[in-house]
């Protein structure tokens, strides 16, 4: 994810170890509520993590796109209760926050890895 936004965004601070998913939680500025695109951080167990784009959610989970999940770039399911933070490039507008509602369906995530 750290060299799209390194190619895309060339002036935008990068987390000092960006392979350290909660290290994102300091990225680019807090967006109160999600919006598309946006860079969301999971907690995955005591010290791990998980960053993924936002895409939509259901009443429980998000749905988000992300790497490295299950050795792929696919789109997953996430408990809401696991959000860290909600995040946006420094150097792009804020977008208005906007939910979007997904149907629900499909197995939730528990370990990405």
């Amino acid at each position: 994810m750290f060299g799209q936004f390194a190619a895309a965004l060339p002036d935008e601070p990068l987390p000092a170890n960006p392979l350290w998913a909660r290290g994102w939680a300091r990225f680019g500025v807090t967006l109160s509520k999600p919006a598309p695109g946006a860079v969301l951080v999971f907690e995955r167990g005591p010290t791990a993590g998980h960053v993924g784009f936002y895409v939509g959610e259901d009443a429980g989970r998000f749905r988000v796109l992300g790497g490295n999940q299950s050795n792929a770039v696919t789109e997953a399911w996430i408990l809401k209760n696991r959000l860290i933070a909600i995040r946006w490039p420094a150097t792009v507008p804020a977008p208005r926050p906007r939910r979007v509602r997904v149907a629900a369906g499909g197995a939730t995530s528990l370990d990405e890895a």
